[in-house]
């Protein structure tokens, strides 16, 4: 982050893509220490090592922009899985409690019809 002189705010400053990759392939590539490659591109190592590391996890699908999350796709189908597991219980409730309001009514007008007996 850089400071602006006389503001009191912080300017956030957005590097794309290429320039990523490239810092990314002096670390890899070059085996260079990311302290050292973040001091020459003017960087924090931190954010020089988060970037290695999504480069590392998608490769070329790395650094998508503006804070987009890269799509994983392992998570979204399990997500799908799980909704259509409730989905499907929610089904077999709402089935369930239609049976037993139907059992219930007939056990309601069977009761009312059947002579009452005395002791």
């Amino acid at each position: 982050m850089l400071l602006c002189k006389g503001v009191d705010s912080l300017k956030r400053i957005k590097y794309d893509k290429a320039f990523k990759v490239e810092a990314v392939l002096q670390v890899l590539g070059e085996r260079r220490k990311v302290s050292h490659v973040a001091k020459s591109l003017g960087i924090i190592p931190t954010m020089l090592s988060r970037w290695v590391y999504e480069y590392e996890q998608y490769g070329d699908k790395a650094f998508t922009g503006n804070g987009v999350p890269v799509p994983n796709t392992e998570l979204e189908i399990q997500r799908l899985q799980k909704r259509d597991e409730l989905q499907l219980e929610n089904e077999i409730l709402k089935k369930f409690q239609e049976y037993s309001k139907r059992w219930e009514k007939l056990n309601t007008l069977s009761s009312e019809k059947a002579p009452r007996t005395t002791p």
